[in-house]
């Protein structure tokens, strides 16, 4: 991952991190209750957290690169949007130039 993106996402990464370790917690409290901890479905209930964990995870990065292509993407068109209007503008200087060149010349 980008060093810059990686620092941008970490504090968000690290709450996802920290909502899943508090949902288990509370899924392996529940289960000590039921007298299911070490079980079937402990060990069930604890994969499918990882796997929310990891899925949440990646659904932040993929909008870190989402929001960084397009943020990259409107700063390229506006800065050749600003090349062209420079373009342009030398043109209608030069052709005014011209044209007063011409005019001095007659």
């Amino acid at each position: 991952m980008n060093p810059y993106l990686q620092y941008a996402l970490a504090p968000q990464i690290a709450e996802a991190n920290r909502q899943f370790d508090i949902g288990a917690t509370k899924q392996q409290s529940a289960a000590t209750q039921a007298g299911a901890f070490g079980g079937a479905r402990e060990a069930i209930m604890a994969a499918e957290n990882e796997r929310n964990r990891n899925m949440a995870i990646q659904n932040i990065v993929g909008q870190g690169y989402n929001t960084a292509f397009q943020n990259a993407q409107q700063l390229y068109n506006q800065n050749l949007q600003n090349q062209l209007a420079g373009y342009d503008l030398t043109g209608r200087a030069a052709s005014q130039d011209l044209k007063m060149t011409n005019a001095k010349n007659y």
